[in-house]
């Protein structure tokens, strides 16, 4: 049976510490917020053991999508939610690449997006009909974690739900 774990913007616009006398991106969760989910010492706190609980030999069934904001200077997007994730940017970087390295090796995968519904792009339904392509696809499980539940998650598991 195959799992598939897609999260959604874990980067630091997000969700990763401010630095000092740096203002807080408008789709920052909060400082409080961001605490309770990496915890005092990130590399250890929950979000970390839960990440590296997926790359155990008991999760290699697991298949792990991880989305991210994605976008360019003209953005549209700033208008209503602010400048955040500019493309190669450190605000765009995945909170837990220092403790735990970003890289494909054909059970983890990295999706860039440039809209707030993924599914309209295109290139999640598609990564995700080539993963379970050799699968029952009523026997696939799909788990969906992110920051951004009212709007980024909500699409995602509305997208899951309407293809499968």
């Amino acid at each position: 049976m195959l799992s598939v774990l897609i999260t959604l913007d874990l980067v630091h616009d997000f969700i990763g510490p401010i630095p000092e006398g740096q203002p807080r991106p408008r789709v920052h969760i909060g400082e409080d917020e961001a605490r309770r989910i990496l915890g005092e010492r990130p590399e250890d706190g929950p979000l970390a053991r839960f990440l590296r609980a997926c790359s155990t030999p008991a999760g290699r069934s697991l298949k792990v999508v991880h989305l991210r904001d994605w976008h360019s200077l003209d953005d549209p997007e700033f208008a209503r939610y602010g400048t955040h994730c500019v493309e190669g940017s450190p605000g765009a970087s995945f909170v837990w690449e220092p403790w735990l390295p970003a890289r494909e090796d054909g059970k983890v995968f990295l999706v860039n997006a440039r809209k707030l519904n993924v599914f309209a792009e295109g290139v999640l339904p598609g990564l995700l009909k080539w993963l379970i392509h050799r699968e029952e696809a009523s026997s696939v499980r799909f788990g969906v974690i992110g920051v951004a539940t009212d709007l980024m998650v909500r699409h995602v598991c509305e997208g899951l739900g309407a293809t499968w």
